[in-house]
């Protein structure tokens, strides 16, 4: 393998990297996004049952 042929190889995996870069961050705040929801989803269940629960020891 000639120097050419490993420069040549080089530059063209830098699209693709420079792909990988501007795609993955967009990936991983969606994904950070959605989870997020979901826990707070999950909070609010848990409030809301506990709510509920006081209320009933109330009356």
């Amino acid at each position: 393998m000639n120097t050419t042929m490993a420069i040549d190889t080089g530059l063209s995996i830098l699209p693709i990297l420079s792909l990988l870069f501007t795609f993955i961050p967009f990936v991983f705040v969606i994904w950070f996004m959605i989870k997020l929801i979901s826990l707070q989803k999950e909070r609010n269940r848990l409030l809301a049952n506990i709510a509920d629960k006081l209320d009933k020891t109330r009356n």
